[in-house]
């Protein structure tokens, strides 16, 4: 990436925090916040796990359903959902591919994912930048 790239990046993440700033001192996000719980009262959101029940991911990710509900506007429970398989690239096809495209379905990935287009390109059904990540759950060093 060039300097005038990363400056125009900057520039829109700048943009964007000022409109967000904006918003929440308007009241806008009082109003976006009612919508949001009203939308997720009463549901459930499917959080896809891409490894078999019992292992490291599987208990980040029952860790995370356990107390997720508490910071969603609406207060959903949260079911598990293991999708073991390719290391993650059977999950992550599922939820580009199929999983609604609402919120009531996310996913924890593998960081192997991130490298899949190059390492198992055949494999790979997503677009990886069209993903709504929300955080890491840990930091890891790759060797």
């Amino acid at each position: 990436m060039t300097i005038k790239t990363y400056r125009a990046k900057f520039i829109q993440y700048a943009f964007s925090a000022a409109i967000v700033a904006l918003s929440a001192s308007s009241g806008l996000t009082q109003e976006a916040n009612q919508q949001i719980a009203a939308f997720y009262k009463g549901r459930s959101i499917t959080l896809v796990i891409p490894s078999s029940a019992g292992g490291g991911y599987d208990l980040y990710g029952r860790l995370v359903a356990r107390h997720i509900g508490r910071f969603i506007p609406g207060n959903p429970t949260a079911i598990v959902q293991n999708m073991p398989g390719a290391g993650s690239l059977t999950a992550a096809n599922q939820l580009y591919n199929v999983s609604p495209k609402d919120g009531t379905v996310m996913g924890l990935l593998q960081r192997g994912v991130f490298s899949a287009k190059f390492t198992n390109p055949q494999g790979v059904r997503f677009d990886l930048t069209k993903f709504n990540w929300i955080g890491n759950l840990s930091a890891e060093t790759g060797v």
